[in-house]
Order: C-alpha cells, then structure tokens, then sequence
C-alpha cells in the first residue's frame, strides 16, 4: 500500500498536473488564436482589456451578483467554487504535494479552518447535485458530464475528509490512496471537461466578448 501511495502522490501526480497544465495552455492559446484571426476580418478589433478584467473578477467574486436571481442557489453555487479552489490549494496536508511540483511557498489553511470548509463544500455540493435529480428545469440542461464530475468532485473531499476520522469504514492508507486517485483523475480530467472553466474563465470572457464584434457570416462557407 505504501509504494501505491508513493507512485499516486509522486509520478502519477506530476504525470496529471503537466497533463493539466499543458492541455489547459493548449485550449487558451487555440481560444484565442482562433478569435485573433477572425477578428481580422472586422473593422474594429481593439478589446478593452480593462473592461474583461472587471467583468471577470465580478464572475470570480460575484457579491453583487448574488442578490440578483436566486440568490440563495447563488451563494451555495459561490460556496461550492470558493471550497473547490481555496481546499485543495492551500490545505497544509496537500502544501509538500503542491510544493514537490511548484517550488513556490504560499500560505496553508490550519486543520480546522479546511474541515469546516470542507463540509461546507460538501453540503452545497449534495445541493447542487439534489438539484440537478429532482428539479426538471436543471435536470433537462444537465447531461452525463455534470452529474460524474460533480460526483467526483465529492468523492474527492468526502475521502478526504474521511480519511483520519474515527468512523472511517477504511483504513486510512486505503482512504487516502482512492483520495490521492480521484484528485489525480480530476486533474487529468480538466482541460477536456468542464473543470476548465475555473481556470479559463478569463479567457472564455475574453472569446465571449470579442465574438460580439463578428459578422453573423463569419461561420458561413462561401
């Protein structure tokens, strides 16, 4: 079990994090020589950077977004993000992992700041997904894609989470290595799902934006 662990959390890791890395890269810089070159086709192609830099960080931070619709699905919805981003990154159990692979020091959450963070990313997590089953509207726009990678999503922190409690029905090696196996799959997973938006997000604003200036032909074959 300890070689697995070992394998999981070295070559296996640095194998999906470069595998993230370079198909995230790869996606953003198709995204945007793609919209460069049709850009060259209309009059005007200046972007107003300072404005997508705005209008993203008030996606990414969206507190005068959320009293908008549904504020309550809202703020679950920012709660969930906000735990999927700050858990992973800064938790200090994962602070050597990250630090094998990037050599740059940066803050760690204590252990109970990350357990109650996790389990409030896990409670809006069940929502999200309780939603997504029972609600028609959200059942119908969702598809295969939304409810696996939610689903991963919770298994990662739930095992997690689990991993040295008490009540574990595993032990904690097991635990641990199907924790360490299910973030190295979401890690591989992002650049081809939609995982990528968390990192992408200013460039999918970007390609948005710009895509108003296009003609309507722009897609049409002659």
């Amino acid at each position: 079990m300890e070689s697995l662990l070992n394998f999981a959390m070295g070559p296996l890791f640095r194998f999906c994090f470069a595998l993230m890395v370079l198909g995230l890269l790869r996606r953003a810089v198709i995204g945007l020589y793609g919209i460069r070159q049709s850009m060259n086709s209309v009059r005007d192609s200046s972007l107003r950077y300072r404005q997508i830099f705005a209008d993203t960080l008030s996606w990414v931070i969206p507190i005068k977004r959320l009293p908008e619709a549904k504020p309550v699905f809202s703020a679950i919805s920012f709660d969930f993000h906000i735990g999927l981003i700050f858990v992973p990154l800064f938790l200090a159990d994962h602070y050597n992992l990250w630090r094998s692979t990037i050599d740059i020091p940066w803050p760690r959450l204590g252990r109970a700041v990350a357990d109650i963070a996790t389990l409030l990313t896990l409670c809006a997590g069940g929502v999200m997904l309780t939603r997504r089953i029972f609600i028609k509207e959200v059942r119908r726009i969702s598809d295969l894609q939304d409810y696996v990678i939610l689903t991963l999503l919770l298994c990662i922190f739930l095992t997690g989470y689990i991993s040295s409690r008490p009540y574990n029905p595993l032990s904690y090696s097991t635990t641990l290595l199907l924790h360490t196996l299910l973030g190295n799959a979401a890690l591989a997973l992002m650049p081809f799902t939609k995982l990528a938006h968390a990192v992408l997000c200013p460039f999918v604003r970007i390609i948005s934006i710009a895509a108003w200036k296009l003609p309507a032909t722009i897609g049409r074959k002659s």
